[in-house]
């Protein structure tokens, strides 16, 4: 049995890749073979390489010669968050798939040219929980699938999003007296969903006028300002130093050098507490975030979540950000938040673990890919004839 990636982004930098990236390494470390499908010069590559890994990397462009075969197996597990039209290239072979469910887009499954179509999407759905092909990161899926389809899940299978084991809590050993300033940290692409609970922190620090300094990593600096101007806000108590594009493997020492208290959701969060930062969970929304809104520490989280959609559940009330503040130049009480921090991460995403968790439901896994062609509109013939089509008339123009 080896377990296969299929990912069609090539630079992208944000948790999804850095999710990849560490269950391969999770993968190789307990001796298991890995196989991915994306580009031998892409992100993922370079990341493995600097860690001394190396797997069969297969280029994506390489499947459509009629000989994807070659490349996989019948008997592999090709691990997807997403399904693509370009996987019918792998029908021959026709591998186990777990689907990860890794963002709230579970619903959307059977979706076809932005038009919903759930009659089928839920019996996809039906179809992967019966053959234990459904895995999802945190509750998001299964409530999702409750509230939307109707579909009652008893005991979901949970493989929450891993971050590499470490040894010892950095933070507690190097911490600081927080007496004058505080350094705060954020990570997040520069999209609406992660740049608007980003403005609410901001929004939020302006009001305490408490000395603060936040570390912001972007992946677009011009898309950023798109959406905070941070001249409305920075004063001689509160400044920004803006950072973009980091690699994966830049975001540890980052985070080691800059961070007293970290501010994130997802592998963002993690990546902070995995040291011991005090780590505030941030939800997520398309819209700017309300007056009242509060804050969590990522320990205090439930089912695995990273962060919810505050457009579609109700979320708990927090601390407002002057008691965050407050608690954080308490050293004494800093140092135990670390601790909570270092522990919840310990406990419940480390890589090994998780990766022994991802070995199981590989050996519990049934569904076929090529069984996918009934649900996956992109799979059908029909779009097939019409994707000819379009393509002729663009070479005849």
């Amino acid at each position: 049995m080896r377990f296969c990636f299929y990912d069609e982004l090539k630079d992208f930098k944000g948790g999804h890749i850095t999710l990849i990236i560490n269950l391969i390494k999770g993968l190789h470390y307990h001796g298991q073979e890995v196989v991915l499908f994306n580009y031998k010069d892409g992100l993922i590559a370079g990341e493995l390489s600097l860690s001394g890994i190396k797997i069969e990397i297969v280029e994506i462009a390489d499947l459509s010669n009629g000989n994807a075969e070659s490349f996989i197996r019948n008997s592999d597990i090709l691990i997807i968050t997403a399904f693509c039209g370009d996987m019918r290239f792998l029908f021959k072979a026709n591998p186990r798939i777990i689907y990860y469910d890794i963002a709230d887009f579970i619903c959307r499954i059977s979706d076809y040219r932005g038009i919903k179509l759930p009659f089928l999407g839920k019996r996809f759905l039906r179809k992967l929980l019966a053959s234990d092909s459904l895995i999802f990161m945190d509750d998001t899926g299964p409530e999702s699938l409750k509230r939307e389809y109707g579909i009652i899940i008893d005991d979901p299978k949970f493989l929450p999003i891993p971050v590499p084991d470490e040894k010892k809590n950095i933070y507690l050993e190097e911490i600081r007296d927080l007496e004058q300033n505080v350094n705060l940290t954020y990570i997040g692409r520069a999209v609406n969903w992660k740049m608007y609970p980003l403005k609410k922190v901001i929004e939020d620090a302006a009001k305490t006028n408490e000395s603060v300094t936040f570390y912001i990593v972007v992946d677009s600096i011009p898309s950023f300002r798109q959406f905070i101007n941070i001249d409305e806000y920075q004063n001689s108590r509160l400044t920004f130093k803006i950072y973009e594009n980091l690699r994966p493997s830049e975001i540890r020492p980052f985070l080691i050098r800059h961070a007293d208290l970290n501010f994130g959701m997802g592998t963002a969060a993690l990546h902070g507490a995995a040291i011991g930062i005090p780590t505030i969970l941030m939800d997520f929304s398309t819209r700017i975030f309300p007056e009242d809104y509060s804050y969590r520490w990522l320990h205090e989280t439930k089912h695995f979540s990273l962060g919810k959609n505050i457009e579609k559940v109700p979320i708990p009330k927090g601390l407002d950000l002057k008691a965050v503040l407050t608690l954080a130049r308490n050293k004494s009480a800093r140092e135990q938040l670390s601790s909570n921090s270092f522990q919840y991460v310990t406990n419940y995403h480390s890589l090994s673990a998780v990766v022994t968790k991802l070995i199981l439901f590989g050996e519990q896994c049934s569904f076929k890919l090529k069984s996918a062609k009934n649900f996956y509109p992109y799979f059908f013939k029909l779009h097939l004839i019409a994707k000819k089509i379009l393509s002729r008339q663009k070479r005849a123009r």
